[in-house]
């Protein structure tokens, strides 16, 4: 069977599509600013986040990764590969303006039982093992990594350093930037029940570069918790850069998902979010021809933090 992509570029497409997923909390990074459209309800307040330093807690994510592809509307690939990861951080300092300092951790990276048939993805012993290997190789150099992160009390990063170990795939690397990112952004105005803001800008996934829209909506507030729900589409006028080595022409990027924040706390307390991105394109047939491709990637990650303290 012609293979719709060759093995490593399908091993490196799940991989960079499965490390950025804590981040959807704060889909997208590099963040114009923060826009209220609507400010809500009376009562209206100021939503800061108040953390102390030496507060540790640890984010556990649960993601199923489905993958379907048609060539010239014909099923010719897919897989389903379950996935887990956590995250630890812990506040190492507080300023007097509120910025905090915050290092993390990542560990118990799991993956499978994957599920899959079709071109581009691993048939055969020989390749299904080689598959296994390269999902087995990241977790100890998680195991390795570090990060700090400068976050606001409103949740925006203003700074990221990354100690990443010898042999780390380059081609995830922005992703697990983006994975550290994954505290809500809050508007700087006051709002109340039914308040909804939106933030835009670019997000880095599997080598695309997309400028994404996320709204906010607050549904609930009860003391330090407040409960969200969010939306992201693709930002209006911004197109999606595309590389080289990626053969589709066209991305979207489309999605939701409910948050209950804890605003002593670094990550989500719990959260679900669906997110599903549709790209298409010519593909080289190896006959001198193109054939019409089409691929749809759905994302179900559920997420829960518990503190360390």
């Amino acid at each position: 069977m012609r293979r719709l992509l060759p093995f490593p570029a399908a091993s490196a497409l799940i991989l960079a599509l499965l490390l950025p997923l804590p981040a959807a909390a704060q889909l997208p990074t590099g963040i114009s600013d923060v826009v209220v459209i609507d400010a809500g309800a009376e009562p209206r307040q100021a939503l800061r986040y108040r953390w102390s330093e030496d507060h540790r807690e640890r984010l556990d994510s649960v993601v199923t990764v489905d993958i379907a592809a048609r060539e010239a509307d014909r099923p010719v690939m897919s897989m389903e590969l379950p996935v887990s990861l956590s995250v630890r951080a812990r506040v190492t300092q507080v300023a007097e303006d509120g910025p905090a300092t915050v290092a993390m951790t990542y560990d118990n990276l799991t993956f499978g039982p994957m599920s899959a048939t079709g071109g581009g993805l691993p048939d055969g012993d020989e390749e299904a093992a080689a598959f296994d290997a390269a999902m087995a190789a990241i977790a100890p150099l998680l195991d390795q990594t570090r990060a700090w992160q400068v976050i606001d009390d409103r949740g925006t990063v203003l700074s990221t350093r990354m100690d990443l170990p010898d042999g780390f795939p380059a081609e995830i690397e922005d992703q697990l930037v983006q994975t550290s990112a994954s505290v809500a952004l809050l508007p700087e105005e006051p709002v109340g029940v039914g308040a909804r803001w939106e933030s835009t800008g670019t997000t880095v996934n599997q080598g695309v570069s997309l400028g994404v829209t996320t709204t906010m909506e607050l549904i609930a507030i009860d003391g330090d918790e407040v409960a969200l729900a969010m939306s992201l589409r693709l930002a209006d006028g911004l197109e999606a850069e595309l590389p080289t080595v990626n053969p589709f022409e066209q991305f979207e990027i489309m999605g939701g998902g409910s948050y209950l924040l804890d605003l002593g706390g670094v990550f989500p307390l719990e959260s679900s979010v669906d997110m599903t991105m549709t790209m298409a394109g010519d593909i080289p047939d190896g006959a001198g021809r193109t054939v019409p491709v089409d691929m749809t990637v759905s994302l179900d990650m559920a997420l829960e933090t518990h503190d360390l303290e």
